[in-house]
C-alpha cells in the first residue's frame, strides 16, 4: 500500500510506515533528505495527517488502515467512520445510521463523517482518485496542496469539460498522475455523474486521538531519525519554535515546560471516540518538574448550586476543587474543599497521563471514576468503560482497570493523599506558585 504523510508527525509516521512495509510516496524534500532517499512519485492509497482544527488527532483517509493504527497507537482512541467519505447517501427524516444529517438533503455526498455526531453533506458529485466532477457553472477548483504550475497544467485538461457545464475540482493526487490518466478519469466521472452512478466511490476515514503516552513513543521513533527531545510532539502542538529549540539543545527542558503554564489553565477532557469537553479552568498553585516529568495542581473555584460530581454533596459558597494532574499517572484527583479548606470529598478520574499544552491541560478520559466521601468509596461508570472498549482497545481498558484497582486500594484505606503522592509529588526539582 502506498501512503502519503503530512504534518507535525511526518518523520515518525514515515519511519513507522516503512517498518510496517508501506511504500511512502510524495515525501516532502525534508523527509526525503532525513531518510536519505529520493522522493518517490506515485498516487497514494492513503493519506495520514493531523486534523487541522486539532493537531492532537491523526486522520487517515483512503484505504482502511484502522487496524494498523490501533496496533501502533495502543494507548490512544481509535475510531473508524461507519459512513464512508465521499459516498452518496439518502437520509431518512434527516438522519442516517442514527446520525443527524446536515444539511438535510434528499441525497448528498458525505464530505465529513460523523466525528461530532453529525454527517456533513454537499450536493452529489462523482468522485475519483484525482478529481470531483458535477454539473454547475463550468468552473475548475483546486486542492490547496497543488502548486501554481500544477494548476496551470490541470486547468488545461479541465477547461473543455468546463465549457460543457461541468465543474471540476482537482485533488492533490492529480499531480502524480499521467495526463492520459487524468483525461480518462474526467471522462468517466462525467459519465457517472450524468447516469447518477455513485457506486464504489467511497474512502475509509479513521482517526487516532493521541494520548501523551503515544506522543512520547513518537518522540522516540523520531529520535532514531533526527535529534528529538522528550515532549517534542506535545510541545509542537503549541509552539513549534520552542520544540525546535529543545531539539537543538537551545532551551532547558524544565524552563520550556514552565513556559507553557499560564495564570489560568484550560482543561480539555476528551471522551471517546472524540468529544472535547472544556472543564472549568483553574489557577496553577503547584507546578513541579525535572524536565522529564511534571506534576500540576489547579485550583478551580466552583459555583454554588448543584452537586460535587459523583461525591454527591451540595456545592456551597466558597467551595473549590484542587485538581491534581501528572505526566506519569493514569488518573487525575479532584480534592473538593469547602471555603475553610476542609475536604468534602475526593473524585478520581481515570484517564491517560495529563498533557501540558500552552495555557491548558489535556487528557483522554477512560470513563470510569471513583468517588470517596465520609469513608465510603464507590466505583462509578464502570459499565461505560466496557461500552467504549471498541474505541479504547484492549491496552487502554487494561490500563484503566489497573488504575481503578490502585485507586480503590488507596481510597478504601482512607489514603487518598498516598494516591496523590504516587503521581510524583516531591520527585522533581522546580516549583511554581
Amino acid at each position: 500500500m502506498r501512503a502519503r504523510v503530512r504534518g507535525i508527525y511526518a518523520t515518525a509516521l514515515t519511519k513507522l510506515l516503512m517498518e510496517s512495509g508501506f511504500e511512502v510516496v510524495q515525501q516532502s524534500p525534508v523527509i526525503a533528505e532525513r531518510f536519505g532517499v529520493a522522493r518517490k512519485e506515485g498516487v497514494a492509497d492513503v493519506t495520514l495527517k493531523e486534523m487541522e482544527e486539532d493537531k492532537g488527532v491523526i486522520m487517515a483517509v483512503g484505504s482502511d488502515v484502522s487496524d494498523w493504527l490501533r496496533k501502533v497507537f495502543p494507548h490512544s482512541f481509535t475510531w473508524r467512520s461507519p459512513v464512508k467519505l465521499y459516498s452518496v447517501i439518502e437520509p431518512e427524516d434527516c438522519s442516517y445510521l442514527g446520525y443527524e444529517v446536515d444539511p438535510c438533503l434528499r441525497e448528498g455526498l458525505v464530505v465529513r463523517p460523523p466525528l461530532d455526531g453529525a454527517i456533513r453533506l454537499s450536493e452529489p458529485k462523482a468522485v475519483g482518485r484525482f478529481a470531483f466532477v458535477w454539473r454547475g457553472q463550468g468552473r475548475t477548483y483546486f486542492s490547496e496542496h497543488l502548486s501554481r504550475d500544477d494548476r496551470t497544467l490541470l486547468l488545461s485538461i479541465s477547461l473543455p469539460w468546463n465549457s460543457k457545464g461541468y465543474n471540476v475540482k482537482w485533488r492533490s493526487n492529480a499531480r502524480e498522475a499521467k495526463l492520459e490518466e487524468l483525461r480518462e478519469e474526467l471522462s468517466r466521472l462525467a459519465l457517472r455523474y450524468d447516469s447518477k452512478d455513485f457506486r464504489g466511490q467511497r474512502e475509509d476515514f479513521s482517526i487516532v486521538v493521541l494520548s501523551l503516552t503515544d506522543k512520547l513513543m513518537l518522540d522516540e521513533v523520531r529520535n532514531a531519525v533526527v535529534r528529538t527531545s522528550r515532549f517534542h510532539h506535545m510541545i509542537k502542538m503549541s509552539d513549534s519554535v520552542l520544540a525546535d529549540k529543545l531539539d537543538e539543545g537551545g532551551a532547558d527542558p524544565s524552563s520550556a515546560l514552565r513556559s507553557l503554564i499560564s495564570d489560568l489553565m484550560g482543561i480539555d477532557h476528551v471522551k471517546a471516540p472524540y468529544q472535547r469537553v472544556n472543564l472549568r479552568p483553574g489557577r496553577p498553585i503547584v507546578f513541579d518538574t525535572d524536565g522529564k516529568d511534571y506534576y500540576l495542581v489547579l485550583r478551580r473555584d466552583l459555583r454554588p448550586g448543584g452537586t460535587l460530581d459523583a461525591v454527591g454533596k451540595p456545592i456551597e459558597e466558597g467551595d473549590y476543587d484542587e485538581f491534581h494532574l501528572s505526566s506519569r499517572a493514569w488518573y487525575g484527583v479532584h480534592v473538593y474543599r469547602s471555603s475553610d479548606g476542609k475536604v468534602k470529598g475526593v473524585m478520581v478520574n481515570v484517564s491517560t497521563p495529563a498533557e501540558l499544552l500552552k495555557g491548558r491541560m489535556r487528557y483522554l478520559d477512560l470513563e470510569v471514576d471513583l468517588a470517596y466521601s465520609d469513608g465510603v468509596t464507590r466505583v462509578v461508570d464502570e459499565n461505560e468503560l466496557e461500552a467504549k472498549r471498541v474505541y479504547l482497545g484492549e491496552t487502554l481498558v487494561s490500563k484503566a482497570k489497573e488504575a481503578v484497582e490502585l485507586a480503590k486500594r488507596r481510597l478504601e484505606a482512607n489514603d487518598w493523599e498516598g494516591l496523590i503522592e504516587e503521581m510524583g509529588v516531591g520527585d522533581f526539582k522546580s516549583k511554581y506558585g
